[in-house]
């Protein structure tokens, strides 16, 4: 029971996170380019696991668009609430179950870059379903631009950010247990 209140109270905060986080990238021009929901959802994968990371990644960018400096529309919190929650589902499952390296870093590697793929991947799918149900195309090029040349310096941050941040977490989990 302790550990499951311990996940819940860390989601809360994942989700506070990204609430707040997001307004002060977007509002210096850094939103895209940073990517600030996307942190605490792929740092939350490794920490609480993919369930509740799942629900993070979904609840986040909504519960962003009803803030009065949120996300701007409904249409863009699904869009991201597609790809955050795989994000969380892919980060937390590959983590916990598929270790085929002998040092937890390269683990970590290998989840979070899955995780980024797959997330990109159903993002630019449901995008494009979107823009299909509107009557517009969305092309492999406008793909390419929304989800890897706009945001590379997010996925260089994330890269570099998120193993460190895991690496000494679970060094600290060690020395504790």
């Amino acid at each position: 029971m302790h550990k499951q209140t311990e996940k819940i109270v860390l989601s809360g905060l994942f989700i506070a996170m990204g609430i707040v986080l997001a307004p002060v990238f977007h509002s210096a021009g850094l939103g895209q380019a940073i990517s600030p929901l996307h942190f605490p959802v792929l740092i939350a994968g490794f920490i609480v696991g993919w369930k509740y990371a799942l629900a993070i990644g979904i609840i986040t960018p909504l519960l962003s668009f009803l803030m009065p400096f949120g996300i701007p529309d409904i249409i863009t919190a699904a869009q991201i609430s597609a790809e955050l929650a795989v994000y969380g589902l892919v980060i937390g499952l590959i983590y916990k179950f598929l270790k085929p390296f002998k040092t937890r870093l390269f683990n970590i590697y290998l989840s979070l870059i899955i995780a980024m793929l797959a997330g990109r991947i159903v993002g630019g799918a449901v995008t494009a379903l979107i823009f299909g149900l509107q009557g517009s195309t969305y092309g492999f090029q406008a793909f390419l631009g929304a989800y890897f040349v706009g945001t590379f310096p997010a996925i260089i941050l994330q890269i570099l950010i998120v193993p460190a941040i895991i690496e000494i977490y679970e060094n600290r989990l060690e020395k504790r247990n």
